[in-house]
Formats: C-alpha cells, structure tokens, sequence
C-alpha cells in the first residue's frame, strides 16, 4: 500500500496553531519530510494502521524513501491500476480536482468519483466489485472551520438546514423527514429491513430513502441525510459529528482489498502549492504519463471571515485528535 499524507501549507492561513500530543506526532515529523519528497509506506518503511492513518516512522525512512521506490515496486508488487478514484465531502474542492485529473489522466485510466458510493457518502468496502489492488485513491479534505461555514452557507443535500444562523446550524441534529413513501415502507411488514435506497444504504442509514421523498432544491442538490451506522436509525447530533466519523471512514478506504494506493490531500495544500505534487503521485503510482499541466500556485488560501464566537464553538466540540490525523489544529 501507498500511503501519502502532505504538509499542511505554511501559506493556509494565520490562524492555526499545532499542537503536538502524542497522537499528532506522526504527522508534524511527516509534515517536515514531505516538503521534499514523498513518502510511500510499505512493511518496511512504516507501518500503516487499519484505519488508514501512519504508524510509527523509524530513523531510516526519512533517510532511504525516494520516489524510485514507488517505480521500482508499482508493477511489481501492486498490480494493474484500473482507475482512479476521488473522495471527499461537499465544498472540499472535490469538482476541481475530479475534472483536473480527467483532463489530465482520463484519456488513458477512468477517473470516477465513485468508489464503493459516490464521493460524499460513507464507503463501505464489501460494495466494490472491483479487482484487488487495483484502484488508486484520492482523498481531499477541507479545514474544518471554513468547511462548516461552507455547508452553512450551501448546505448541499441537507436541505432541512438552509438558512440558519450559525449556532442553530451547528447545533440542529443532521437529519431531515420521513415522506410519505417512506412511512409506507414502514408499515408493510419485512419491508424496512428488505429495501435498498440509493447509493446501496438500507433503510435505517439514511433519510429519505426513497428516491419520491428526495425533491431537489436548486442549488442544493436532492434531499439526503446519512444516519448512524449503529442501525438504531439515530441522526448524528451535529454536523461536526458527521465530520469525525466522515473523515475516518474515507481514510478507512486506504486498506480495502481494492485500495492500491492512497493519497489524502488537503484542499488548502492544492490550491497554496499547486497539483504538480499530485500528478507526480499519480504519474508514478499508474505510470501513466499526465496529459495536461498542473495547476499553478495561487499562494495564500484566504479564510472564511466567520465570528469569533464560532471559532471558539468549533474549537471546543470538534474532535481534534480526528482532525490532527490529516493536519488541522485550532485556531487561536
């Protein structure tokens, strides 16, 4: 398995601040090396979890990783590619980077944003079909302070959430309403635990289920909500909520069967650094010879202007040992 996790930008913003506990170690020692290289973790260099997050580094990897490595043992060990994959919640750059990575690799290698679902949605591994070792994943993740806002601001798919004030939108649970069709589900013996609703989830992981009771709003996409995976039909309390379990299950995506390489970006990075970085990854990973050119730098990653009032909220009740696990950290 590759497995790559970037720096975080040192042009994302002035208001972050790191803190280096015991779990988020292993990212800032990584952070430092891959400004330079890539890291590409096999048995011997590093250990990679179940979970999709970096195990211990030891002296040598930082000293003997390059990225030959990843030419000299892709076709080797890993096998055939046969497409590349995008992840990622809403508002997290996941349209540009899918329509980047078409124009550059798609002539040659599918570049879907689906994998076991679509991009947005929790995957889950006994869905996919596919060949073992043989998908490429792209994970983008977006700051989690400008990400909330972002969903405040359009909340794609939650209908049940447009127009809020800040507080309430972060304290409302992430569910919506059973319609008619769905209520009709209910009441036919069997039926609730037989159905299937999109995207393969079953009747207590997602509200609505059926495709009647999920109108669309214009420039809000159908009507969707993801429930707790606990079959309790539970909604998540809030979207920070969401967030946690959302950011664990795309990373869990590195060690399916399927998964042959695995790289998690930061939305802040690509827009700081550019993509040259990413299309080497790929270039590699696939040796597929990129058709396109990278996009440029834009330097500093403007923040959302937001209240300092929600800065404090979110750095209180947001998950930061989850968050550190793809380099985010409060803000002061």
């Amino acid at each position: 398995m590759i497995y790559q996790l970037l720096p975080e930008s040192p042009k994302s913003g002035p208001n972050h601040r790191r803190r280096f506990g015991s779990k988020a170690y292993c990212v800032a020692i990584t952070s430092i090396v891959l400004y330079v290289v890539f890291v590409v973790l096999t048995g011997k260099a590093a250990e990679t979890n179940r979970d999709g997050t970096i195990g211990s580094l030891n002296d040598s990897t930082a000293k003997d990783v390059s990225s030959s490595l990843v030419t000299d043992q892709s076709n080797q060990v890993l096998g055939h590619v046969e497409n590349i994959v995008l992840l990622g919640e809403r508002h997290s750059g996941t349209n540009w980077i899918t329509q980047h990575l078409q124009d550059c690799f798609g002539s040659n290698i599918e570049v879907t944003p689906h994998y076991t679902r679509f991009k947005h949605w929790f995957q889950r591994e006994e869905l996919y079909k596919g060949a073992p070792n043989s998908v490429v994943v792209v994970a983008l993740f977006r700051d989690p302070f400008d990400w909330v806002w972002a969903m405040k601001e359009r909340p794609h798919h939650a209908h049940d959430h447009i127009g809020l004030p800040w507080l309430e939108f972060v304290t409302k649970p992430w569910m919506g309403k059973r319609g008619p069709h769905d209520r009709n589900i209910t009441q036919m013996p069997g039926m609730k635990e037989t159905v299937t609703c999109f995207s393969q989830f079953s009747f207590v992981e997602v509200m609505p289920c059926s495709k009647e009771d999920s109108p669309k709003v214009v420039g809000h996409a159908d009507y969707k909500y993801e429930l707790l995976h606990d079959g309790s039909e539970r909604a998540y309390s809030s979207i920070i909520d969401l967030r946690k379990e959302k950011i664990e299950n795309h990373l869990s995506t590195s060690s399916y069967n399927a998964t042959r390489a695995f790289y998690p970006f930061r939305y802040e990075d690509l827009e700081s650094n550019g993509t040259d970085l990413l299309l080497s990854l790929l270039k590699e990973t696939t040796g597929i010879e990129p058709q396109c050119r990278s996009s440029k730098p834009k330097g500093t990653v403007k923040h959302k202007e937001v209240p300092q009032e929600y800065v404090s909220w979110m750095n209180k009740y947001i998950d930061w040992n989850v968050e550190a696990r793809i380099g985010y950290f409060p803000r002061e």
